[in-house]
Formats: C-alpha cells, structure tokens, sequence
C-alpha cells in the first residue's frame, strides 16, 4: 500500500498501527517505512510511505531489496520545466494553478500543462487523460505515480516468484526513465 508519509510519520499513525495489529493478527509479517521516489527515477521530490505485508512463508522484501545495487542517474530525475537542475516539488492535486508558483514554468509565464505535470508524476507518454482538464489535473495530482507502482508491482512479482527483476524491468515503458539511466 502506498499512502501519504503522516501515515508513518505523521498524524495518521494510529491508522497504521490499527491496519499493522489488524494484520499481524491474521499471521502477517508488515514493514513500513518512507521514500523518496526520486531515489527510483521519478523526476519529483515526494516522500511517500510504503505498507508491505505477506503471509505464508513468503519473502518480505522490500523496494530498499529491489533496488540493492542500483542507482538511478540524477539527470534522469532532472527533466523538470519547474526547477532545471533538480527534482520538482511534489506534484498534488491543486496543481491546475500557479497561484503558489509551484507548477509554473520557471522561465515562461505560463502553467505547466496536463503533459508535462503527467510526466513529472511518471505517467507514460501514451496514457489518456479523458476527463475536463480540471479532472485531468486532480487526477494526476491524486494519483500513485504509475512508474512507482509498476516498480511496487515488480518487487510483488519478485516476492511471488523467487526471481529478482532486472534493471530493465524497472522502468515502465512510455515513462521518461530509461535502463541507461540505471547503474548497476
């Protein structure tokens, strides 16, 4: 599961510890903690907590495991129109303004458009946007980054099957990450 970082660290923590007693007592081994997706190759500075749970003698790995050995270029995490030499700032769901200066291009007097904010928050090039542009925006603002959630998936996949993913089946097709951009 993948939650906002008060749910670890902050004013929701007694949601965690409810969910982690809930789920101890019916025989699962939990781990917790949060992460700075920039780390995996999202070109944004989000801090989001992770919720890993399983049963039935199955591996609790986690994605600290899935990414041993590997490290994402930082220029890869660099292909902001917001800040140029670093990460953007996390990308929420107000994000169809400039009123806070946040998602304005840092050289043009202009919003940064449904596109580039998708791509800040690791949608794929090919993905849809179908609903009004406000939507658009709160859609991309709420969501689970999806490069994040195809490397969560990955790790499941690992933790299902015993085989640990390569370093090209970390990066999710359509999404500005490439296998060049991680070493190891």
């Amino acid at each position: 599961m993948e939650n906002a970082r008060e749910l670890v660290m902050g004013r929701f923590q007694e949601h965690l510890a409810g969910l982690t007693g809930d789920l101890a007592s019916l025989g699962y081994e939990i781990h917790f903690s949060t992460h700075f997706p920039n780390r995996f190759g999202l070109p944004q500075k989000r801090e989001r907590a992770l919720v890993l749970a399983v049963r039935n003698k199955l591996p609790l790995l986690t994605m600290d495991d899935l990414w041993r050995g590997f490290e994402v270029d930082s220029k890869a995490t660099h292909v902001c129109r917001a800040i140029w030499d670093r990460p953007a700032p996390t990308i929420k769901r107000e994000c169809s303004h400039v009123g806070n200066g946040r998602y304005a291009h840092p050289e043009q007097d202009r919003l940064c458009p449904v596109r580039e904010l998708a791509i800040l928050n690791g949608f794929p090039a090919f993905y849809q946007f179908r609903e009004s542009v406000s939507n658009m925006y709160r859609h991309i603002g709420d969501a689970v980054p999806p490069l994040f959630s195809y490397q969560m998936a990955a790790l499941v996949s690992w933790i299902l099957t015993g085989s640990r993913p390569e370093k090209h089946e970390l990066v999710m097709p359509g999404t500005h990450l490439r296998p060049d951009d991680i070493r190891g």
